[in-house]
């Protein structure tokens, strides 16, 4: 049995958003707040290392000319393993809808980064190594994650951080530390090299601040002239829908009258008629059928592909009422054709559409009738679980073959097999509830089997 699953959709672009936000959205902040706890245990894990080093190794690292401060490794290690577990308790709680929160986040974890690196360049020499150039991590990442205006405050407190760390040195308020043993320079050419060492490390940063900006901020506008872009190819695609909806609405009458006159033709002349032209007629009526079916579907799904997310009423749905109403429309349908209707419908009311959910499951039942032959059986059943709700339609049809599932939500789609069993199929009925699984943040999963049937899952979330 092979298994596909239509997986959850999600926007990179809210509805309502501008078009060309300078900022990454919600989804991308989130992430980025995730792999800032994700290094940070590195981080830790480097620190540990480096005191348990300088702990084995000392009197080799003595030899070289060095000696690690390894208290105030440990000690930074502690502490940032319970920073460090405050902000992943934080990140597990946080919706991606929260921007402002994110991005406080954000902010937060950058500023408490700044004051460790400049805790670790203070003790491993602030101007005797080249340990300061450690802030131009942050200064790099703060480019990529904001724009070129917020970014440069991060320039300004990692330089204020790291000037006022030399000058509190310079000054004897704070011990002056090093790794380095050997110093042959006299009071006055120590000063001047830590200074110049300070200046052109603040220089090169706003360098490499305005080069890493001005890069990030040409691919901000050409990231925001893409989408500019797309968002008008969906209004010329909406239009284009508009118009085939018209058309398309209009060939509705033409086929109803195609349809009532062959009713007519039956009931008054259907005698007087031979063979060759019943057979004519018969074909002539399942086509118009057909047809008229696909017409409905086609209005279905142009209705649902040119409305505008923020135009979807949300509210209290009941799914045994949605079900119990379908159930009813197929009744003579599962009479004719002897099939077995199985349901397990509990009363649970769900957050959504009512008119969209009852489009989504009337679909895949009219297909498990559709596809199921006569003495079939079909099940429904509604399974609450922790933070959804789950709703199982299965059938024992003639399934579908394993190269087919992951193409059976295309636009038309439909296998040999379904043409052969069902000649009124449309195939649009399954793109149908792919728009609305879309357009309502479903999930959905199909398990088939060619000849044993198959089982949709739709997944609600509370």
């Amino acid at each position: 049995m092979a298994t596909y699953r239509l997986k959850e959709y999600t926007l990179s672009v809210k509805p309502g958003e501008a078009p060309g936000t300078p900022e990454f959205d919600d989804k991308m902040l989130l992430s980025n707040m995730h792999w800032f706890i994700r290094v940070r245990w590195i981080v830790i894990l480097v620190f540990i290392i480096c005191g348990i080093t300088g702990i084995v190794f000392s009197d080799e690292l003595l030899g070289l000319g060095f000696i690690l401060p390894v208290i105030p490794l440990f000690f930074m290690a502690a502490l940032l393993v319970i920073i460090n577990s405050c902000f992943f308790l934080i990140s597990r709680n946080m919706a991606e809808e929260n921007h402002r929160k994110i991005e406080a986040n954000l902010w937060i974890q950058i500023v408490l980064d700044l004051v460790f690196v400049t805790s670790l360049v203070y003790f491993v020499g602030s101007t005797d190594t080249y340990i300061p150039f450690i802030y131009l991590i942050h200064i790099v990442i703060s480019c990529i994650f904001f724009s070129k205006r917020r970014s440069i405050f991060i320039v300004f407190i990692a330089s204020f951080f790291y000037l006022t760390c030399v000058i509190l040195q310079s000054g004897s308020i704070l011990h002056h530390q090093t790794i380095l043993i050997s110093n042959t320079l006299d009071n006055l050419q120590t000063t001047v090299i830590r200074f110049i060492f300070a200046l052109s490390s603040v220089i090169v940063w706003f360098i490499l601040w305005y080069f890493i900006s001005t890069l990030s901020g040409y691919v901000r506008e050409r990231d925001s002239s893409l989408r500019i872009a797309n968002r008008k190819l969906q209004q010329a695609d909406i239009e284009k829908t508009r118009q085939v909806l018209i058309t398309t609405h209009d060939l509705k009458a033409p086929f109803a009258g195609i349809e009532s006159n062959i009713g007519v033709l039956k009931y008054l002349h259907w005698e007087e008629l031979p063979e060759s032209c019943r057979d004519l007629v018969n074909k002539i009526e399942v086509r118009s059928k057909t047809l008229r079916e696909r017409i409905k579907q086609i209005l279905n799904l142009g209705n649902l592909r040119t409305q505008i997310d923020n135009d979807i009423e949300i509210g209290s749905v009941s799914l045994k009422k949605i079900f119990d109403s379908i159930i009813g429309d197929i009744a003579d349908q599962i009479l004719e054709r002897h099939i077995e209707l199985n349901t397990k419908i509990i009363d649970v009311e769900v957050n959504s559409n009512e008119e969209k959910l009852r489009m989504l499951f009337a679909n895949l039942v009219s297909n498990a009738v559709f596809y199921t032959p006569e003495n079939g059986i079909i099940e429904i059943e509604i399974k609450e679980l922790k933070d959804e709700v789950a709703v199982i339609v299965k059938d024992t049809g003639i399934g579908i073959k394993d190269e087919y599932l992951d193409k059976i939500f295309n636009e038309y789609f439909r296998t040999p097999e379904a043409v052969k069993f069902n000649k009124m199929s449309t195939g649009l009925g399954l793109q149908i509830v792919k728009t609305i699984a879309e357009q309502l943040y479903l999930s959905i999963t199909v398990e088939s089997e060619t000849d044993r049937g198959t089982t949709f899952t739709v997944s609600i979330k509370y």
